[in-house]
């Protein structure tokens, strides 16, 4: 038994992790002074110990009642009346886990038996549970647990260092928590150095923090989106989460395109790389798909920035391919109108040109006819003078 500790009852049966604990005499104080330190009784909804060799399982205190052992509904005395010598407090305890060399853990291994002796929670058995354990110098307190009052104390360096989360209903405290806990450790002694070496963001939007004055003597600066705005790296955006979180990206087929889009502009230094929107050309025109095509030049016009009805020199000839009937595309030149047969590739003599003398199909080379070459020395110079957005847009 520890120094000073008190006896206060002792397990007459057990039932799964559920006991029944026989109180002793005079035991149902609120609280008790033992060693000049105020331990609380047993009450409903309190943490106890019961002691069982060098374990000392954590239980609450679902329900008590009392029993008078002379005064029975049998007795030939009935009276319906207690006696203060014959009656006895009786509690039923639920097991929670073990304490064991200071460590508390939830376990089922170790359950009640007939036989412990139940004790009050100490202040060191109550850090143990709600503070693991943690050393007093390098924590701090956020609280007072509530049947208790014990001090509730958290690590600085494992909280802090990690992933957190705080959930509830509306009004249930989430946000004075938070700013309890921020307020702690700034008015701790590790404080400063927390200060010094981090940078503390709160993205408030219901405006709770936003006095400036919310974490008393420390500076808080304000940041409302229209007087003074946080400045963000622009890089940030382009990470695979990100876009699939902006973008809404369905996980199966979206995502992993994005992924894969992304990889490949880092790839060409997060340009918009014309040799691959000229490859890609090509394979719509071989394909004789007049949609696609039409989506390519459209695409094409707002790099190129056309901002009139006056059509852009190197798109002359592109924006007059046309569907001309079955699997053939045909556009203009100023030596007449040629043709684009599906399947065969542009950069060969594959396609036909009409000859207006004889009035039959010539092979022709229509990536010259079409100035390819042109678009894309365009937009290689337009693509230098994009920003990261634009860049990213046009190559997706």
């Amino acid at each position: 038994m520890k120094q000073g500790e008190k006896e206060l009852g002792v397990v007459v049966s057990v039932d799964s992790d559920e006991a029944v604990v026989g109180m002793y005499n005079v035991t149902n104080g609120a609280s008790y002074f033992i060693d000049g330190e105020e331990i609380n009784g047993i009450k409903v909804g309190a943490y106890a110990i019961l002691k069982q060799g060098r374990n000392r399982i954590v239980v609450t205190v679902l329900s008590e009642k009392v029993r008078d052992q002379l005064n029975t509904i049998n007795s030939k005395e009935f009276d319906n009346r207690f006696h203060a010598q014959s009656i006895q407090r009786i509690v039923r305890v639920k097991s929670q886990g073990v304490i064991k060399e200071g460590q508390f853990s939830v376990t089922s291994s170790t359950v009640p038996m007939v036989g412990n002796v139940l004790v009050s929670a100490s202040s060191e058995d109550i850090a143990a549970i709600f503070s693991r354990g943690v050393d007093e110098e390098k924590s701090v307190t956020i609280g007072r647990s509530l049947m208790e009052n014990q001090p509730i104390r958290i690590p600085i360096n494992d909280f802090f260092a990690s992933h957190i989360g705080i959930f509830g209903n509306t009004g249930s405290g989430k946000s004075n928590t938070l700013h309890k806990l921020y307020l702690e450790l700034f008015n701790s002694p590790y404080g400063n150095a927390a200060l010094g070496k981090s940078i503390f963001a709160v993205i408030d939007f219901n405006g709770e923090y936003g006095s400036g004055k919310v974490f008393g003597k420390h500076q808080v600066n304000v940041f409302d989106g229209a007087k003074r705005k946080i400045l963000i790296d622009e890089n940030i955006f382009f990470n695979a989460n990100v876009l699939k979180i902006l973008a809404k990206a369905t996980e199966n087929t979206q995502s992993p395109f994005l992924s894969r889009t992304l990889k490949q502009w880092e790839e060409h230094e997060k340009n918009i790389c014309s040799d691959m929107q000229i490859g890609l050309l090509k394979k719509c025109l071989q394909r004789c798909d007049i949609a696609l095509v039409e989506e390519w030049r459209s695409v094409a016009r707002d790099v190129l920035q056309e901002n009139s009805d006056d059509k852009i020199d190197c798109m002359n000839v592109l924006e007059t391919v046309s569907l001309f009937k079955g699997d053939t595309l045909s556009y203009l030149t100023n030596a007449g109108t040629g043709f684009i047969n599906q399947g065969r590739s542009l950069d060969e003599v594959s396609s036909l040109k009409k000859n207006d003398n004889s009035g039959k199909y010539v092979s022709c080379i229509p990536s010259s006819d079409l100035k390819l070459e042109a678009i894309g020395q365009e937009l290689e110079e337009r693509g230098k003078s994009l920003d990261l957005f634009d860049s990213f847009l046009v190559f997706i």
